[in-house]
């Protein structure tokens, strides 16, 4: 069950009279198709609660029976009540405050038409509203059933809405008292209902900073039913909270910290019941919560703002609890809103590419392509078949890109596609350049292209007008279509984003923590983000690396990473920028939605991370489509189960043609690199080439350390003493 607070609104008009007077009569809601701002109009299914608003009071609720369009009325977007039960029915736009209404904002957005609240604000609110009538039983029943009923994914869920609800309650009762949940959905631990940091065992804090590496608020108490509570502060990114406590042992032996081995953080374990770590948990409320609030307070004190902004921790800021609680409450319950769509430009925007057919591009005559739902799609063949061909002329559709006359020249280039967005098909169909240089609209919701040079990027001191010349329609093209483009830098996009974040609320904060919690999930070597704040809104970045075997945390320049990490940085930093611009309302990656296209994806990464970028890239933008080339069968290790897969080839006769590899793709998940290069995918003969004599030495095994074994298992045979066995053993049959 979900509520919503919804006004009679359209176009240039907050409130109209007669639309109001409509709804009352005809114990409806209507929307008008144009409406900017729709909010999360098509989340509205059967038994939620609409709430009307008149003018700034909510003056009625419903049940809903029905939601339908209507064509012969303007506002056709239609959904039926049983029946609107006013809190003055002698005078309908008498109501009550709504008082609270922005914190309880689940999705809409700021101005949306529609707004789903929190269900125990709506529950309150329809309460004050009229509680006499009968509705609320219904009601009441099926909000305590959703409670009871609530399930989801993760092994560990009961555990964190246990303690979710523990200290929502407090946080609703004490003053300031704000706790961390998590700020994304990256690996769908929000859909499994992992609310905090960990899993079986959660890490609680309230204040900021975070180890990203670990996955854990710097500042833990990491409580779990099966082991002692602990809690733990790290302090090898946070070095002035870590001198801090080296340097007052007052602090250390009143929390009774014990510093580890290698001198990076400081614990302290809990004794109390296994079984009670809910008073485990109010215990350390009650005594050390207190004391390292005061440690938190002086160290913010002396806080000098030259420092690096990741130096400095502070208790939860209430705005950003209050962002996350609200998020949290969409992942909350199986039926809650995909709050996806919030105005009318989105709702004509597509996700996904399901089909495509090209004729007359380049060498490409007649090839029709069909992905189906398949999030990631996988394009292979040879050197000179297509691929990187086909890879334009898709980017060409969704971004509406311009065909030059040397590309129309003798050609009548014709595309006929499929796409989609949640559960609407969305047409489409181009003939030349037919209506391009009417700016028309970008068809997916968002799109970036990339072709293989991505070991450059943008400078920092680059002019604003050139980045964001870049950043547009014409420049997002150049990767895919040019050689040795450039891919835009966080550094320059954090400064115009902090320049305009309070002009176009861009939560530039959240973006930055984002961005610092993303990056060492995909570079194996990074530990942590630091922003360095300069004069002019500037920002410069460091890559505190960590090497293998050392607890030291080495500061390294972009230009200082290794080719590989410039390439998983740089590609990602741009798509994140380009996504973030063309749909500005997000501030998690994880709800990025649209395409990506990527040549030669496997380029400048080592075996292992050309699986592990696939992988990551697929848990880090789980709604977003990507359709890449490769030469390497290793991404396909990390490919998700739905992947589509298709080889290129190119005759005189047909052109360039692909053939989708339906049987591989139930199968390629059990296969190994070897097997994969000699399937349909690769079609490469490994014995082709090797001489007849040398056949018999040729390893086989699967595993390279198998090979010793097996060597050393052949020499032990030889050995020996074979007048111990029977004669027919060694017998050869020929």
């Amino acid at each position: 069950m979900n509520f919503f607070v919804v006004s009679a609104g359209k176009p240039g008009s907050d409130y109209i009279e007669e639309n109001f007077e409509d709804f009352i009569k005809s114990q409806e809601f209507g929307l008008h198709p144009d409406t900017q701002q729709k909010g999360t109009y098509y989340s509205i299914e059967n038994n939620d609660v609409l709430i009307i608003k008149y003018e700034r009071k909510l003056v009625a609720y419903g049940i809903v029976t029905l939601v339908y369009e209507e064509p012969l009325k303007d506002f056709s977007l239609r959904v039926k009540v049983k029946e609107w039960i006013f809190h003055n029915s002698n005078d309908p736009k008498l109501g009550v405050s709504r008082y609270g209404i922005q914190k309880a904002t689940i999705g809409g957005g700021r101005y949306g038409t529609v707004k789903t609240v929190r269900p125990n604000y709506g529950l309150d609110k329809i309460k004050e509203i009229n509680a006499a009538h009968s509705s609320i039983n219904f009601i009441q029943e099926r909000y305590n059933e959703s409670v009871i009923n609530l399930e989801k994914d993760g092994d560990y869920f009961k555990l964190h809405e246990e303690i979710f609800n523990h200290l929502l309650e407090k946080s609703e009762t004490f003053l300031n008292f704000n706790f961390v949940v998590r700020a994304s959905n990256n690996r769908g631990n929000l859909d499994k209902g992992y609310w905090f940091y960990g899993e079986d065992t959660v890490a609680i804090s309230f204040w900021t900073g975070m180890d990203y590496k670990k996955d854990r608020p710097a500042i833990s108490f990491l409580l779990n039913p099966n082991t002692q509570s602990k809690l733990v502060i790290q302090t090898d990114i946070y070095r002035r909270l870590g001198n801090f406590l080296k340097n007052n042992s007052f602090y250390i032996n009143k929390l009774g910290l014990v510093v580890d081995k290698n001198g990076t953080s400081f614990y302290k374990n809990y004794s109390y019941p296994l079984t009670d770590y809910k008073n485990s948990l109010d215990k350390f409320l009650n005594n050390d919560y207190p004391i390292i609030n005061h440690i938190i307070e002086i160290l913010h004190e002396s806080y000098n703002e030259e420092n690096t902004l990741d130096e400095d921790i502070i208790k939860f800021p209430a705005d950003e609890f209050i962002k996350r609680i609200n998020n949290l409450f969409r992942f909350r319950r199986s039926e809650s809103a995909e709050l996806t769509l919030y105005s009318v430009e989105d709702e004509k925007r597509a996700d996904i590419l399901n089909n495509i057919t090209i004729n007359d591009y380049g060498l490409i005559k007649n090839e029709e392509l069909i992905f189906g739902n398949s999030k990631w799609v996988f394009i292979t063949g040879e050197n000179g078949s297509g691929k990187t061909m086909l890879l334009r002329a898709i980017g060409t559709v969704l971004g509406n890109r311009t065909l030059s006359p040397e590309e129309l020249s003798g050609k009548s280039f014709k595309v006929k596609a499929q796409l989609s967005t949640l559960k609407r098909t969305i047409p489409f169909i181009r003939f030349g350049n037919e209506n391009v240089k009417l700016k028309r609209a970008i068809v997916s919701r968002g799109l970036a292209m990339y072709g293989p040079y991505r070991l450059q990027q943008t400078s920092g001191k680059i002019q604003d007008q050139t980045f964001k010349k870049a950043l547009s329609k014409i420049g997002s093209f150049e990767s895919l279509f040019e050689d040795g483009s450039k891919l835009l830098s966080f550094d320059k996009q954090l400064e115009l984003w902090n320049r305009e974040d309070k002009r176009r609320n861009y939560h530039l904060e959240s973006r930055m923590n984002q961005i610092a919690s993303l990056l060492p999930r995909l570079i194996p070597d990074l530990r942590s983000v630091r922003y360095n704040k300069k004069r002019n809104s500037r920002f410069d970045m460091e890559y505190l690396i960590q090497t293998e075997g050392s607890e030291e945390l080495i500061p390294l320049k972009w230009s200082e990473l290794s080719s590989g990490n410039k390439n998983i940085l740089n590609l990602v930093s741009d798509i994140i920028i380009r996504l973030f611009n063309q749909q500005p309302k997000i501030s998690d990656p994880s709800e990025l939605r649209g395409i990506v296209l990527i040549d030669e994806i496997d380029l400048h990464l080592h075996p292992k991370a050309q699986r592990d970028l696939v992988v990551t890239l697929s848990e880090t933008f789980p709604l977003l489509q990507f359709i890449v080339t490769t030469h390497s069968p290793i991404p396909l290790l990390g490919a998700p189960p739905d992947s589509a897969i298709f080889v290129v080839k190119r005759d005189w006769e047909r052109g360039v043609y692909t053939k989708r590899l339906r049987k591989l793709e139930k199968e390629f998940k059990y296969l190994l690199p070897n097997t994969l290069l000699t399937s349909d995918i690769f079609d490469f003969d490994i014995m082709e080439d090797i001489p007849k004599e040398n056949i018999n030495q040729i390893f086989l095994e699967d595993n390279y350390d198998d090979i010793s074994k097996n060597k050393e298992i052949n020499q032990r045979l030889a050995s020996l003493d074979k007048s111990i066995f029977p004669d027919d053993l060694f017998r050869d049959e020929n």
